[in-house]
């Protein structure tokens, strides 16, 4: 679909008289579909923690580097540029 197009949807959903709740239903299935079309996983609260906890465990044992200490590093070296 070309911008033109998109402009149209766009301009017929703004033409409809939505609440805030109405446009967030059609943002949360629009959102959903978009993510069963590209393929990307939908995890379980249970699978996300695992996930967390695995990445803590490699953060402890030194395998990966803290996001903090990530931000660290970028502010100094943002500090040098100036």
């Amino acid at each position: 679909m070309n911008t033109m197009a998109l402009q149209d949807v766009w301009q017929t959903i703004l033409g409809y008289k939505l609440t805030a709740a109405n446009k967030r239903w059609i943002a949360d299935h629009l959102y959903e579909q978009a993510e069963k079309e590209e393929g990307l996983p939908l995890y379980t609260m249970e699978e996300l923690d695992a996930r967390i906890e695995e990445a803590e465990r490699q953060v402890a044992a030194g395998e990966l580097i803290d996001g903090a200490v990530i931000t660290q590093e970028l502010r100094k070296k943002a500090a040098m540029r100036w």
